[in-house]
């Protein structure tokens, strides 16, 4: 037998060591990459008679059977072992842990190495090793050094591998591309989804291989605007950002206008259809009752709205930062804007973003600076609004989304320097200008300068992961970990604790630690909800059933402060002394809307799943919505206690002017009935005298009731003197009108 060896790799070193400790007969012919079986057209006639091993080498010559046996592991052979094992199979030889390294590197790459617990100075032998054995000249190993590392690379060099393996050591992604006028790498991508989008925009691929996530290639230029796109369609991103803007809805008839003339696009009805396994796996995750919340039906009379405006290709959230030490700026791919109304009350807009770009680092500015949406402080110098641009505050964000740009560079509140401002016109300049443009001035937000965030790191390499697993002494590592705190309190410069126990406690309190050894950790706090996970399928949990439960969270808050607001305005009239039927009104209306929320908004429990549950109890306790609607059970018995108190005082009032009355008429009522009793011997005597004789009691037992009505033991006393009186004179008029009429 006889092997003719392919392109030349550190592979195929080790292939050709194995041969020569075997006494096996090899030719080569240190062929590059893509080497054809035709190189060795005259020893295929040589050895004709024997049986040939072509190790590597593509089958131009369509050599269907025969003498000639291919040994490969790329393309349509990407399920076999490595070239080396099967070589190793062949000659019945046993890989030392030297060549098992080779094969898992060929087949698998740098990942492999890792997963099977190699160290970093074994990993970066094997590469270095890897690279020599494929001729990469200084000047390729030099340039790949100064080249900035993007996620597409243009590099004008024939190999691309000291440029592959800073990219792997230096950055978080696994998926990048490196192309130049003859060639595109495509690395790291699930080969078979990639084939497959490729086919869609008419490239064919000419060789891939390294396994499910491995590389492939295609042999000419590709536009590098084409490249984006495959990227954006196939590539996981390393981070998703979405930032959330709670509002009450003041006015919503004039907030229906303004999305409806909003210039970015138009809002259409959202998750009416289970159109995707995503939105059926989002959809299955919650308890019926909790789906018709987060998933309307088209029709039905619902509490809720949800929309969305999709964000077409080459729409981004930017934002500068400029700081006294550093100017920085990132540009995320905006995905789309989703809308969430309640009840007509309150709202949440969202903005879904993606990075493909930036390392665990940047992302914790990005996330800090990006959900800015004013200066939290103002400073009494030139520096007016600069010395919060200095601290956490973006210089600008921009937003372009189909078109349109709108940059929020918070100037207007330059305009605040020296002057005596109204506080309206103060807390419009609050809302920022790409949000205004969305839901306009009929908003009132519910948060401080800050959006909650949702955001979740992909960290495949376990570049962090590694350190928050990390256990010890009893504890993992996220405990202490500065990278975690950061993350989790959203810091996007120093920590915002300067007490080592202290921040040990919180960060226990707010992290979900129950799949840690598997690599997936998560965290809550009252202004973020955040993850990391070395499993890529995690990130569309975090961005579909995590984000619901945050909605809900919100959502709580939200109508919980639009309730106070509520509170407000009725406690406003009652200071205005508003007619009481006014007052009584206004309740009934907080009533009924705090009855909708409990019964049709607010969920103690919303999904079956135990992992939910969890979270979700974790992040109630977390966000104080449990401490927030006691406060308002308290707020709402006070009110009712008072609106009580006003029902009985106003009875009490009603009864007492009726008793009153009451007493009032009683002595003449009692004059009346006796002077009624004698009217037939009233005929038979005086007829004046007897009507005067009445008429005069009558009225003195008028004012002696009137009298006794009065405080004052004199004038209760008089009272009682006059009414004798009166009843005297009716006794002495009946008896002789009685006398006379006998």
């Amino acid at each position: 037998m006889v092997f003719l060896l392919g392109g030349r790799d550190l592979e195929m070193c080790a292939i050709k060591r194995i041969l020569k400790k075997h006494g096996v007969k090899f030719i080569d012919k240190n062929l590059e990459w893509g080497a054809k079986i035709s190189a060795y057209k005259s020893e295929l006639e040589q050895f004709k008679n024997q049986t040939i091993y072509a190790v590597e080498l593509e089958n131009d010559l369509n050599i269907k059977n025969g003498n000639v046996v291919f040994i490969d592991h790329h393309n349509d052979n990407s399920d076999k072992p490595s070239s080396i094992e099967q070589v190793a199979v062949i000659l019945n030889h046993k890989l030392s842990r030297f060549e098992y390294a080779v094969a898992l590197n060929d087949k698998a790459y740098i990942k492999a190495l890792m997963n099977e617990g190699f160290g970093m100075a074994d990993i970066e032998r094997i590469r270095r090793l890897d690279r020599l054995c494929q001729g990469v000249s200084e000047q390729e190993e030099e340039a790949s050094k100064s080249v900035e590392l993007k996620r597409i690379i243009y590099f004008n060099y024939e190999r691309f591998s000291p440029l592959c393996d800073r990219i792997f050591f230096e950055k978080p992604w696994m998926e990048f591309i490196v192309y130049n006028d003859r060639l595109a790498m495509f690395y790291g991508f699930d080969v078979e989804d990639l084939q497959n989008y490729l086919e869609k925009i008419g490239i064919k691929a000419d060789f891939w291989g390294g396994g499910e996530r491995g590389f492939l290639g295609v042999n000419k230029k590709i536009d590098k605007n084409v490249l984006k796109r495959v990227l954006m369609a196939v590539g996981r991103p390393v981070s998703t950002h979405t930032f959330m803007f709670p509002f009450v809805i003041k006015d919503y008839d004039k907030f229906r206008d303004a999305l409806n003339k909003c210039e970015f696009g138009e809002w259409r009805e959202a998750k009416t259809e289970l159109n995707s396994a995503g939105l059926y796996n989002e959809f299955s995750y919650f308890y019926p009752h909790i789906r018709k919340v987060l998933f309307p039906r088209t029709g039905e009379n619902s509490l809720s709205e949800t929309k969305e405006l999709i964000a077409e290709e080459g729409s981004v959230y930017k934002i500068k930062i400029k700081m006294k030490k550093e100017e920085n700026e990132f540009s995320l791919i905006l995905e789309k804007l989703t809308l969430y109304v309640f009840d007509k009350s309150i709202g949440i807009l969202s903005f879904h973003l993606k990075n493909y770009e930036y390392n665990e680092n940047e992302i914790l500015k990005i996330n800090d600076f990006g959900r800015r949406i004013y200066p939290q402080f103002l400073k009494k110098n030139n520096d007016f609004v600069e010395a919060a641009k200095d601290a956490f505050l973006a210089d600008r964000i921009e937003l372009k989304i189909n078109g349109h740009t709108v940059v929020e560079d918070f100037s207007n509140f330059k305009s605040l320097d020296g002057e005596i401002a109204k506080l309206d016109r103060v807390e419009s300049k609050m809302i920022p200008s790409f949000i205004k443009k969305i839901v306009g001035d009929a908003v009132l937000p519910i948060i401080d300068d800050r959006m909650f965030v949702v955001s979740f790191h992909l960290d495949e390499k376990k570049r962090v992961l590694n350190r928050l697993m990390k256990f010890d002494s009893g504890e993992y590592g996220y405990v202490d970990d500065d990278w975690w705190y950061k993350f989790l309190f959203v810091d996007g410069k120093d920590k915002s604790c300067a007490n080592r126990v202290f921040c040990k406690e919180v960060v226990k309190e707010s992290t979900y630690d129950r799949w840690i050894d598997w690599g997936t950790l998560w965290g809550i706090t009252r202004y973020s909800f955040v993850g990391i996970s070395s499993a890529d399928f995690i990130m569309e949990h975090a961005n579909s059933m995590y984000f619901d439960m945050v909605i809900l969270l919100l959502s709580y808050k939200a109508y919980l402060v639009y309730l106070n607001t509520q509170v407000q305005k009725m406690v406003q009239l009652i200071s205005e002394k508003e007619s009481f039927d006014n007052i009584s009104e206004e309740a009934k209306g907080i009533y009924e809307k705090y009855l909708s929320f409990l019964n049709g908004i607010y969920f103690k429990e919303i999904t079956p799943q135990d992992q939910g549950i969890e979270i979700y109890r974790k992040a109630f306790a977390v966000m104080g919505i449990e401490g927030l609607l006691k406060d308002f059970d308290r707020e709402i018995e006070e009110l009712n206690n008072y609106i009580n108190f006003r029902v009985e005082s106003k009875r009490n009032m009603e009864l007492d002017s009726l008793n009153k009355l009451g007493y009032l008429l009683l002595p003449p009522s009692l004059i009346a009935g006796i002077l009624g009793m004698n009217v037939g011997n009233f005929d038979k005597c005086n007829n004046f005298l007897g009507i005067v004789l009445g008429i005069f009691a009558l009225v003195l037992s008028f004012v002696a009731g009137f009298l006794g009505l009065k405080q004052g033991k004199y004038t209760k006393l008089s009272g009682l003197i006059l009414f004798l009186i009166s009843f005297a004179i009716v006794i002495l008029l009946s008896f002789g009108c009685f006398y006379f009429s006998g």
